[in-house]
């Protein structure tokens, strides 16, 4: 059977936990957007995967709207996660932690201005076994967040940038801490003047180096490929 969706734009979908215990992961699906000038709360969609038949349906925590894939980590042992990034180019969001299938909100940070577009990364920058939520957002910001508590470790800003794109790690300073590249365009949305990469220090947020892309009026379109 099909299922019918309120007439807001489809985001993203992604595969989830079986829900509904016929074997097979089931989906995801965000909606957010649209005309309606109220800029109503993203919705999520749990579909099973099978038949098509719609689960359940839940909404962003903060009542914003959502362009990002939102980023699931399957914990088999316990509560899985999810990791919401929420606003736009020039409406305010945060990055935000929710568990499932309890869509209970277990912390947010707020972006400075703007939201977060791409989406965010999780990984354990410094191999202590606690993952890092990594996200870069329209307020020309990398955040540094601790996956379990939310706490911030470092916010890397310089304005005016802006992103639609997630960041991505690598060793680039030859010490014991992975480190982050991420992509942005300078200028206040929707102008640009230029596309650059920028080089940060996993451990401390600081910049280690930056590129220039030749072309003036350029934007960064695609993550980083490490």
């Amino acid at each position: 059977p099909g299922t019918t969706f309120p007439p807001i734009n489809f985001i993203n979908l992604l595969l989830v936990d079986d829900r509904d215990g016929d074997g097979l992961r089931d989906l995801v699906i965000v909606q957010s957007g649209g005309l309606d000038a109220r800029r109503l709360a993203a919705r999520f969609h749990w579909v099973s995967s099978s038949s098509g038949t719609l689960l359940r349906t839940g909404y962003a925590p903060d009542g914003k709207e959502c362009y990002s894939l939102p980023l699931f980590e399957a914990r088999p042992e316990a509560t899985s996660r999810f990791y919401i990034g929420t606003g736009g180019e020039s409406l305010s969001g945060n990055l935000i932690k929710v568990g499932y299938p309890s869509l209970e909100e277990e912390w947010r940070v707020r972006a400075i201005g703007g939201g977060f577009i791409g989406s965010p990364l999780l990984t354990d920058l410094d191999f202590d076994g606690t993952d890092e939520v990594l996200a870069a957002g329209m307020d020309g910001s990398v955040y540094r967040v601790d996956a379990d508590s939310g706490d911030v470790a470092w916010r890397w800003r310089d304005r005016p940038y802006w992103t639609y794109v997630s960041p991505a790690v690598g060793s680039f300073n030859g010490d014991e801490t992975l480190d982050v590249v991420a992509g942005f365009n300078r200028g206040v949305w929707p102008r640009r003047d230029e596309a650059r990469l920028d080089w940060l220090d996993g451990a401390t947020g600081t910049l280690l180096s930056e590129h220039v892309f030749d072309e003036p009026g350029r934007a960064t379109a695609s993550s980083p490929l490490v």
